[in-house]
């Protein structure tokens, strides 16, 4: 009956070695997978500060093109006001010399 319970119990020792050898061998891969998800979520966190980071430069780049096209149209409403006042001063002179010739005619006739 000893040798019955002995062996009994031995069987059972054998069992719950290997059960703690397959738990074990699932609490690594379980490590293994929590430490993946671990490096996951800071490749995670730094692409999104990077992502956060693009967004910024992208805004402000934006904002200076903006900047840039609202210069360029003062710049044009400039110009034009310039070209404007040199066909007025042109129109003014070409009339003064008119008035100078014809005052010229009147008075060598």
């Amino acid at each position: 009956r000893r040798a019955t319970e002995l062996s009994a119990l031995e069987s059972r020792v054998h069992e719950l070695e290997l059960t703690r050898d397959r738990l074990a061998e699932e609490l690594v891969a379980a490590t293994q997978r929590s430490e993946m998800v671990n490096d996951a979520l800071a490749d995670s966190a730094a692409l999104r500060k990077q992502a956060e980071e693009a967004q910024q430069r992208y805004a402000a780049a934006v904002e200076l093109v903006g900047e840039r096209d609202e210069m360029l149209e003062e710049m044009h409403a400039d110009l034009q006001d310039v070209k404007n006042l040199y066909r007025d001063q042109i129109d003014y002179l070409v009339q003064q010399l008119a008035d100078k010739v014809g005052t010229d005619r009147v008075c060598s006739s």
